[in-house]
């Protein structure tokens, strides 16, 4: 949300895809058209995409975030919950490369940022109060402090700036006291 926000402040028309859609609506930001996909529906993201296009012209870039954070002891955790982490972190990536891919045939920058602990909500779907209290008191050693969703958002923003003839390939990025 942080990232849409900065985008569309620097004037780009947007595309917004959520599965909670009362969330990105909420934004309220202008030249947006924000729709509720889940992006291990395949179809349902290409058509999305396709009616993004049609209203703002070929896809600029995408930005494809979309993840679940099911952390757990895997001794203990279900199983299914992998599988569920698979469907979305890696073939909802896929399957949003692939409803943008048609109209990028030349000249794609890709770049991959890789940030440490971000303070986002990702942490909620974890269902491991063990985890969840290891993960407070491993952020309480750092002094508290990871990164915010500004820092991503401007990093993701430094990349997509440069021009284009430049492509930023990885930005990896973590508070100063993260250490792993």
């Amino acid at each position: 949300m942080t990232t849409a926000r900065l985008f569309s402040a620097q004037g780009h028309p947007l595309l917004l895809l959520a599965r909670r859609l009362e969330k990105v609506q909420a934004l309220n930001l202008p030249d947006t058209l924000a729709l509720s996909v889940d992006v291990t529906d395949r179809a349902a993201l290409a058509a999305a995409v396709q009616e993004g296009e049609a209203r703002f012209g070929p896809a600029d870039a995408l930005i494809n975030n979309a993840g679940v954070m099911l952390l757990g002891d895997i001794t203990r955790q279900d199983p299914d919950q992998w599988g569920r982490m698979l469907d979305v972190n890696v073939k909802g990536v896929l399957n949003g490369v692939h409803a943008v891919a048609a109209g990028s045939a030349h000249n794609v920058r890709v770049t991959t940022i890789a940030p440490g602990a971000v303070e986002t909500e990702l942490l909620g779907h974890t269902t491991d109060a063990d985890i969840k209290t290891g993960y407070e008191a491993w952020k309480a050693e750092m002094g508290g402090k990871v990164l915010a969703a500004e820092d991503v958002a401007n990093a993701i923003h430094y990349a997509y700036a440069q021009p284009d003839g430049v492509c930023v390939r990885e930005i990896v990025l973590a508070a100063t006291r993260q250490q792993a």
